[in-house]
């Protein structure tokens, strides 16, 4: 999986803000979840999605939101990896 890295710079102009972003190979960004993998990691640890939420420090709404808009930090991803036990490459879309 690649990380994008955006980078704004922001210039005020008679009282308009302005901005620009330009895409990197290097750095944060973003990651992809995959949905079925999680789910999976939690039928195999006996765990519910507000178990889930609660163990990756979360709320569950924002848990349920999370699964469905996939793409999501990768220190979220790491909380969520946590609270299943696993390493994060493993419930991420390669």
């Amino acid at each position: 999986y690649v990380l994008t890295r955006y980078e704004y710079s922001y210039t005020i102009k008679s009282g308009i803000y302005e901005y620009s972003y330009t895409k990197s190979r290097k750095g944060g960004g973003k990651v992809k979840l995959d949905r079925v993998k999680i789910e999976i990691e939690m039928a195999n640890n006996l765990v519910s999605y507000s178990e889930t939420a609660k163990k990756a420090g979360i709320s569950k709404q924002r848990f349920s939101t999370i699964l469905k808009q996939k793409n999501i930090s990768p220190k979220t991803a790491g909380k969520i990896a946590k609270a299943l036990g696993v390493d994060v490459t493993e419930i991420i879309e390669t």
